[in-house]
Parts: C-alpha cells; structure tokens; sequence
C-alpha cells in the first residue's frame, strides 16, 4: 500500500533540460559580482572573483565525487567570503545564494498540470516529500518551490549536503522515510537517473518510479519499477498498485 511519494528534484519534479554549464556559470558569477560590489564588499577585480569561485567550486565537486558526499555551496560562499573580508548578513547570504542559483532556476520547468497532480496526490491521503542530490542550499531550493506556487503541497524535503551520504545510498532513502514518518516499503520514489533513484530506492525497499529524461535515454528500467513520462500518470499509478 502506498501511502506517500517521494520526489526527485532535477529532472523530475524541475526539468533543466542539457545545461551550457560554463554560460550559467559566468552569468551568475557576473549577477552575484554586482550584487556584491554594489553591497560595498571587498570583491577585487571581477577576474580574481570569477577565478577564485570557478577553484572552489571545482575543488569541491573533485572531493565531493571522491567521497560521495555533497558539500553545503552556502557555507562555501560564506567561508569564502569572510576570508576576502566579506560581512554580510544571514539573509544577505542567502541572497547570494539566490543570484548564483537564478541563472539555472531561470530554466527550470515544471509540467503545466503539476498543481493539479499534487493535488491529486494529497487528496488521496498521500503523503509528498523531495529527495535530492544536491549541493545547493535549501533556502535556494525553496525559495524557487514557493515563487512556481508548489511548495505548500510538500511535507517533507531532505537534500543530501545535509548528510555525509547520498543516492544511491540505502541510507538516505531510509533517513527520509524516517523523517516522512512512512515505511519505506510504503512509499514511492520517483526519480530519473536509474542507478541513483531506481536502484537506490528499490534498494531500501521502496516501490521504484523511473520518469523518462535525456539522463536515462537509451537505458532499460531495471526489472520490478515502473516507468512514466510524466508525473501526471502518478495518480492513476498510485490506485493501480493499492488495488
């Protein structure tokens, strides 16, 4: 019996699409420079800023695929920041975090009856939470959740940085339906990348949801989870299996 859904954020419940990583970056990194510029900040010359942030952003991703674990990109800027002299703040950090994150959020879409779906989904007494691999601070993540009018159908949201492990990892599919309050083998997870959220939350014993996306394109769906091409099938999904 399934009795809450969990979701995947990039490319399932957000749909970025093929990201030109090097034009987002150099967008944000000019949108946070001016912001912080016009802050009175000790900033220097936009190079040393741009190169100090593409090192630290490169060198935290290097650890963090070394170790498998997310790093907190807030505490990042914020430790690089307060060494060049910065003070900011909680809530202009925040912001920062915001202009760093706007230029990709800017190309996120949802399906245009997603409102309708979880609707659907919390009418069926379902439980909704997000799952995410991810290293972007979680006021970011729910700031942009609250401006496409979503996150108030959401009970729950558990982002990996938060924890010393991630997807695939048994553990963190356990820790959310901990923090959920539902058995795992009563939940359903949805995610799009079949080794990270397939395999992962099958692993834990939750029932699989694979959504189609150029992440998993060409690739088959592993023997006993279900596949979708959008999250509006879920409902009628849902009724399916508690049948």
């Amino acid at each position: 019996m399934i009795k809450a859904v969990l979701l995947d954020l990039g490319e399932t419940l957000l749909t970025y699409g093929k990201v030109d990583v090097l034009s987002v970056f150099n967008q944000a990194c000019r949108q946070s420079y001016d912001y912080l510029k016009g802050a009175g900040q000790p900033v220097g010359s936009f190079r040393s800023y741009t190169m100090r942030n593409l090192f630290s952003i490169r060198f935290r991703c290097l650890v963090s695929f070394i170790t498998g674990n997310d790093f907190d990109s807030l505490d990042v800027m914020k430790k690089l920041g307060q060494k060049h002299g910065f003070n900011l703040t909680e809530a202009q950090w925040e912001h920062v975090s915001w202009i760093w994150y706007d230029a990709i959020g800017k190309l996120a879409k949802v399906e245009p009856d997603i409102s309708d779906t979880l609707e659907k989904l919390r009418a069926m007494n379902l439980k909704i939470g997000i799952l995410s691999n991810t290293f972007v601070h979680s006021s970011t993540l729910i700031n942009h959740l609250k401006q496409l009018n979503i996150w108030h159908f959401f009970d729950e949201a558990v982002f990996s940085y938060e924890f010393r492990f991630r997807k695939p990892s048994k553990k963190i599919f356990l820790a959310t339906a901990e923090k959920i309050g539902i058995e795992p083998q009563n939940i359903l997870f949805v995610g799009d990348r079949v080794w990270a959220d397939i395999k992962g939350s099958m692993n834990a014993g939750m029932t699989a949801v694979l959504k189609n996306a150029y992440t998993n394109y060409g690739k088959r769906t592993p023997k006993g989870s279900y596949k979708i091409e959008n999250l509006s099938e879920l409902p009628a999904l849902i009724e399916k299996i508690n049948k």
